[in-house]
C-alpha cells in the first residue's frame, strides 16, 4: 500500500507501450491525486472530513479498463509481455486497494489493518492460481515472508480477540484450509535490528532490549541456555505423510504455551521504540496455536539492506515518495 504512486507509475508505463488512448486516460484518472498534492496524509484527511471527493471512481476505472481489455492485450503479447500485463493488473489492484485504505485510514480501529491483510491474502491467492496454471494443475507451494504480526494467526492473539484484527496467517488457514498452511514465527531475546524511530524516518541499526521475564521470548532464552544452543526451531505440529493432515507433536507443550493468562510476545516491524517497548511492541498470544513452528534466534543481528540504490519513479505520476512511505523498512 505504501507503493501507491509507484504502482500508478508501473500501470502507466505498461499502458504507454500497448495502448496510447488508455495510457492518456490512466494519466488523467490518476491525476485525481494531484488535488491532494500527491500526499496520502492529505488524501486521508480530506476524505475523513469530506472536504473533497475521493479518487475511488478514477482508480477503479483504470483497473476495469485493464480487465476489460485483458483478452485484447493478451492476443498481441509474447510470453514476456504477458508477464508485464499480469504485473500491470496487479499494480492496478494495489492502487485500488491502497486508495480504499487511505480513504479510511483516519477512522482508526481495525479497518485499515484488515484491508491491508485482506489485500495481501487476495494477491496471494491470485499468485497461487497463476502458478498452478503454469504447473498445469499441480499444487503450487508458496512461501510468504512477513512480520510475525502478519504471519501468526491473529485469532490466537489479542490482535484478534481485543482489537478485532485479522491477518494473512489467519486468512490463509481459513481460505486454504488449516492443513495446507504452515505458519512459522521468529523470536529473539536481544541483539540488533534494522528499523526506524518514526514513520518516514531513516532506517538505522537499533539495539533490541532484553526480553521481558513474562514473555515467551524469555522462556526460549532460558531453553537456549539449558540446551546450550543459541538458535533452535521448535515445531508444534507435524504433517502426516499418510493423509497430509497436521497433528500436534506434543499436546502438553501446545497446551502449556497456550495457557491463560497468555504469555507476552514481542513484535518489531518497520518502527522500533525501545523506550516504550511494553506498550508499543508486546501483545498477548497463544504462540503454539498462533504458529505451527517457531525459530528462535537468541541474539539476532541486523540485516544488511540489499537496495541501497535509490529507485527512480516514473515522472508522469510522482516526483518523490509520499510521506507515509516506510523508509525505515
Amino acid at each position: 500500500f505504501y507503493s501507491l504512486f509507484t504502482s500508478m507509475g508501473e500501470v502507466i508505463r505498461y499502458l504507454k507501450g500497448v495502448d496510447y488512448k488508455s495510457y492518456k486516460e490512466a494519466i488523467k484518472a490518476y491525476s485525481c491525486f494531484d488535488h491532494f498534492n500527491r500526499s496520502t496524509e492529505t488524501y486521508s484527511f480530506a476524505n475523513y472530513f469530506n472536504i473533497m471527493p475521493s479518487c475511488e471512481k478514477e482508480v477503479i476505472s483504470v483497473l476495469s479498463n485493464l480487465v476489460r481489455k485483458h483478452g485484447e492485450y493478451l492476443s498481441k503479447h509474447s510470453d514476456e509481455e504477458t508477464e508485464e500485463l499480469f504485473q500491470a493488473e496487479i499494480n492496478a489492484m494495489v492502487v485500488c486497494n491502497a486508495e480504499e485504505y487511505y480513504r479510511c485510514m483516519m477512522d482508526g480501529g481495525a479497518e485499515g489493518w484488515n484491508k491491508r491483510d485482506t489485500h495481501m491474502m487476495n494477491i496471494l491467492q491470485i499468485l497461487i492460481k497463476k502458478y498452478e496454471r503454469a504447473l498445469k494443475g499441480k499444487e503450487a507451494k508458496v512461501v510468504v515472508w512477513a512480520h510475525n504480526s502478519h504471519i501468526g494467526d491473529a485469532s490466537q492473539t489479542d490482535q484478534g480477540w481485543a482489537r478485532g484484527e485479522i491477518n494473512i496467517g489467519q486468512l490463509a488457514r481459513e481460505r486454504l484450509g488449516h492443513n495446507r498452511v504452515f505458519n512459522i514465527g521468529f523470536t529473539t531475546h536481544s541483539g540488533t535490528v534494522i528499523a526506524a524511530s518514526n514513520w518516514g524516518a531513516s532506517r538505522e541499526v537499533k539495539t533490541v532490549n532484553l526480553s521481558r521475564k513474562d514473555s515467551v521470548e524469555n522462556i526460549f532464552h532460558s531453553i537456549a541456555g539449558e540446551i546450550n544452543e543459541q538458535n533452535f526451531i521448535l515445531p508444534f505440529t507435524r504433517i502426516s505423510p499418510e493423509n497430509n493432515k497436521k497433528t500436534p507433536i506434543s499436546s502438553d507443550l501446545v497446551a502449556d504455551l497456550a495457557r491463560e493468562p497468555c504469555l507476552l510476545q514481542r513484535a518489531i516491524g518497520v518502527i522500533y521504540a525501545p523506550h516504550t517497548e511494553r506498550a508499543s511492541h508486546y501483545y498477548q498470544a497463544k504462540i503454539s496455536k498462533q504458529f505451527d513452528a517457531v525459530i528462535h534466534i537468541d541474539w539476532t543481528n541486523a540485516l544488511k539492506p540489499l537496495d541501497e540504490v535509490e529507485k527512480i519513479e516514473p515522472e508522469e505520476i510522482m516526483h518523490e515518495l509520499p510521506e507515509t512511505f516506510p523508509t525505515g523498512e
